[in-house]
């Protein structure tokens, strides 16, 4: 996949809020020596994050997200494989985050997805429990979610 999006981020101390949206390309594939084409993909989040204490990065965020399946391509192709009439996947993650030393902070959750597939007509739901671990850059916290 190709991805470009937008960003966007405010600090109202002791809260962070963080917005993007992303659009990817979606790569043709093959398959039984054919070329498929799946569809392209637009993800949305919203980020809000609620630090108690600066000091040793102590604090708790919620993330929301939308990742949205496209019944068309960017490249005019038909869409071949995959969720042909697109698909919409929602879904909270609420973090816990805590400084680990000088230049690491750890998070954990759960994340809850509800996912409704047009082409399957079904909902599927799944519950997530992740660890993250991430660097952090300059006097900001960078969590890879």
């Amino acid at each position: 996949m190709w991805a470009e999006g937008l960003l966007a981020r405010k600090n109202l101390a002791p809260f962070r809020i963080s917005a993007g949206v992303f659009y990817s390309y979606h790569l043709p594939g093959s398959q039984s020596g054919e070329t498929t084409y799946p569809s392209d993909i637009i993800n949305t989040r919203l980020i809000i994050e609620h630090i108690l204490d600066e000091k040793r990065g102590f604090g708790y965020n919620l993330e929301l997200v939308g990742f949205h399946g496209l019944t068309w391509r960017a490249d005019g192709h038909q869409v071949t494989t995959g969720g042909r009439n697109g698909f919409n996947t929602f879904g909270g993650q609420p973090t816990l985050q805590y400084r680990l030393g000088d230049h690491w902070v750890g998070a954990a959750g759960g994340a809850v997805y509800r996912c409704r597939t047009e082409y399957s007509g079904s909902d599927l739901s799944q519950l997530l429990h992740l660890l993250l671990l991430g660097e952090k850059w300059n006097s900001d916290y960078a969590i890879g979610l």
